[in-house]
């Protein structure tokens, strides 16, 4: 009775090395090892479209690739990274949306307050009804004319 259980364990034990063995497999580290040598290069790193300063800061002794844990914590880092550099850019567009604002109100030749402004990666899109042609114009002038704008898309529709 003794040697069955011994079996099932050990049995067990090997079913689940093979299933955690075939996920790993599947997993980003294998993807990114492209030559399944055990380690990830620097090349293998950016081809999978890995941050390089996550790599940088990660292989501290500069071999030049990553084992599997190294290779885990790099994408942590890099992660937390893009993250850092969405919130900025958010604080950002939402900077470019205020000064955007202050310029239409700041003129008396737009109505500001008939118009909305959406900023996303400095591309501001213009919405809204004024009257003319001429203050339709106005607007994407005086938006495209805001330090950090990059682009004015201008759907303002003319209301008689």
């Amino acid at each position: 009775m003794l040697n069955k259980s011994v079996a099932i364990s050990a049995l067990c034990l090997l079913v689940g090395a093979c299933a955690s063995q075939k996920q790993n497999e599947n997993g980003p580290f294998a993807m990114a090892d492209r030559n399944h040598d055990g380690y990830v290069s620097h090349d293998e790193w950016t081809a999978s479209g890995g941050n390089d300063l996550a790599f940088l800061a990660i292989d501290r002794d500069r071999k030049g690739r990553l084992n599997e844990s190294q290779f885990h914590e790099a994408m942590r880092l890099g992660e937390r990274d893009k993250s850092s550099v969405e919130s900025q850019r958010a604080a950002v567009d939402g900077d470019i949306k205020q000064r955007v604002k202050a310029a239409l109100g700041a003129n008396n030749g737009v109505n500001a307050w008939a118009l909305q402004t959406d900023v996303f990666q400095g591309a501001v899109t213009l919405s809204g009804n004024v009257r003319t042609e001429k203050e339709k114009k106005l607007a994407e002038d005086i938006a495209g004319g805001v330090s950090g704008v990059s682009q004015v898309f201008n759907n303002i529709t003319l209301k008689y």
